[in-house]
C-alpha cells in the first residue's frame, strides 16, 4: 500500500506537513464527493472558519505500483487547492490534511487516528515539540547567514514565507533569533549582515520582520540606518509594504531633517531619471524644503500639492502656475484642451480663485479668441 504521509514527510517543507497534519487531526477534512473522472474526489478543508476545496486523484488506484516512487511528483502535477498559497507556492497544508485522511481511510496500519483525537493539550504539545524543531533549523539558518558573507537567500525566503502565513505562531522563535543577533549590535561588518537578513527578510515575510527588526536597525551605524531607509523607501514605492504601510509612512516623517536630505540625494543619485521616485518621498516624508527649492520644475499638479501642505507659499505658487498655464495655452491645438482644463479646475478646487488665478483665466481668454470652447469654459470659472 502507498504510504501518502511518508512520501510527503520526506519531500515537503516541515512546516507546510505540520500545519497539514494539524487540520487533518483536529478534523477539518470532511468527507469526500466522488468526482466523474475515475477514482478523483473533491474534499471539503476546515481551517479557522475558512473553506477550501481540493481535488485530487487517489494515487494508490490511479497509479501502477511500479510508480508509487513518483508519487510526489504526481501529486504535484496534479493536485489542487483554491487557496492563496497553493497559487503561489504549489502544494499546501490543505492538500496534506486530505491525503492524510486518505491514508488513515486505505492504510490501516497508519499511525495517524481521527476516531479519538487527542486532548486539546496532548495535541499541542505534540506540535509545539514539532515547532521547536523548525524554530532550531531556521535559527541555524540565521546564524550560518549571520557567521558567512553568501547572498543566498533561498532557506531565508522560506522561513520568511513560512513566518508570514503563521501570524503570531512564531514568538519564540523571535526570541531566540534576537538573543543571536545581540551580542552583534554594535559591530559595523555583522550589522551589515544583519541588514542584508533583515532586508531580505522584511521583504518576503512582511510586518513581523519589520516589527522585530526596527527596533534593532536604531541601533547601528548611522550610515546602515541609511541604507535602510533607502532600501524601505525602495519597498514602499514599489508596494511591498502591505500591512505596515502606515508604519513606515510615520517613521519616514520622524527621520531627522538631515536624514531625509541623505536618502533623497541617495535617491536622486540612484534614480536621476525617475523624478516621481523621489519627488514622492519627499511628499510622503515631509521634506518640503527640496519642493520648495525647486517649484520651477515642478509639475501643476505636484506645484498644487505641495501649495496645499505649505499654504505660506501660496502666492509664488500662483505666480508660477499663471506662467505655466499662459505659455502652454499658446501651443494648445484645437479641440485638445481637456488635460491643460483639467489643471485649472485642480488649481481652483483646491487653492481657490485667487486675484491670480482669475487675471490669469482673463488674460487667456483676450489672447485666444478663436478657441471659443477652451475661452467658453474658463469663462465659467471666473
Amino acid at each position: 500500500m502507498l504510504s501518502y504521509t511518508k512520501f510527503l514527510k520526506d519531500s515537503l517543507d516541515p512546516s507546510i506537513y505540520n500545519q497539514g497534519l494539524r487540520i487533518y487531526l483536529q478534523g477539518g477534512v470532511s468527507n469526500p464527493t466522488s468526482l466523474v473522472l475515475d477514482n478523483w474526489r473533491l474534499y471539503t478543508v476546515i481551517e479557522r472558519n475558512y473553506y477550501h476545496q481540493v481535488k485530487l486523484p487517489l494515487l494508490h488506484l490511479a497509479l501502477d505500483q511500479s510508480k508509487f516512487q513518483d508519487a510526489y511528483k504526481c501529486i504535484r502535477e496534479v493536485a489542487q487547492c483554491d487557496c492563496e498559497y497553493f497559487a503561489e507556492h504549489g502544494l499546501c497544508r490543505h492538500i496534506v490534511a486530505v491525503l492524510a485522511a486518505i491514508e488513515k481511510e486505505f492504510n490501516q496500519t497508519t499511525e495517524l487516528t481521527r476516531q479519538a483525537p487527542p486532548k486539546e493539550d496532548i495535541l499541542d504539545s505534540i506540535f509545539t515539540a514539532q515547532k521547536v524543531k523548525v524554530h532550531r533549523k531556521w535559527l541555524a539558518t540565521m546564524d550560518t547567514l549571520l557567521q558567512s558573507a553568501s547572498n543566498n537567500y533561498y532557506h531565508l525566503d522560506k522561513i520568511s514565507k513560512a513566518v508570514k502565513e503563521e501570524p503570531g505562531e512564531h514568538g519564540d522563535f523571535f526570541q531566540q533569533l534576537s538573543t543571536i543577533l545581540e551580542p552583534h549590535v554594535g559591530l559595523y561588518s555583522k550589522e551589515k549582515r544583519i541588514l542584508k537578513i533583515a532586508l531580505e527578510s522584511i521583504l518576503i515575510g512582511k510586518y513581523q520582520f519589520w516589527n522585530f527588526f526596527l527596533p534593532i536597525v536604531f541601533r547601528f551605524d548611522e550610515d546602515l540606518q541609511l541604507q535602510f531607509w533607502i532600501n524601505m523607501w525602495k519597498f514602499y514605492w514599489m508596494g511591498a509594504c502591505e500591512g505596515y504601510k502606515d508604519d513606515v509612512v510615520s517613521h519616514l516623517r520622524e527621520l531627522p531633517r538631515d536624514q531625509k536630505k541623505q536618502v533623497l540625494e541617495a535617491l536622486l543619485q540612484e534614480y536621476a531619471r525617475q523624478k516621481e521616485l523621489y519627488l514622492e518621498f519627499c511628499f510622503v516624508s515631509r521634506y518640503y524644503i527640496y519642493l520648495m527649492e525647486n517649484k520651477e520644475v515642478l509639475s501643476e499638479t505636484d506645484l498644487i500639492r505641495l501649495t496645499e501642505h505649505v499654504p505660506d507659499m501660496r502666492e509664488d505658487t500662483d505666480i508660477v502656475l499663471s506662467g505655466h498655464l499662459r505659455t502652454w495655452s499658446d501651443f494648445l491645438k484645437a479641440g485638445e484642451y481637456q488635460d491643460f482644463l483639467k489643471i485649472v479646475h485642480l488649481w481652483s478646487d483646491k487653492l481657490g480663485k485667487s486675484e491670480i488665478f482669475v487675471d490669469t483665466l482673463k488674460y487667456i481668454i483676450r489672447s485666444h479668441p478663436k478657441k471659443k470652447s477652451l475661452t467658453r469654459k474658463l469663462q465659467d470659472l471666473i
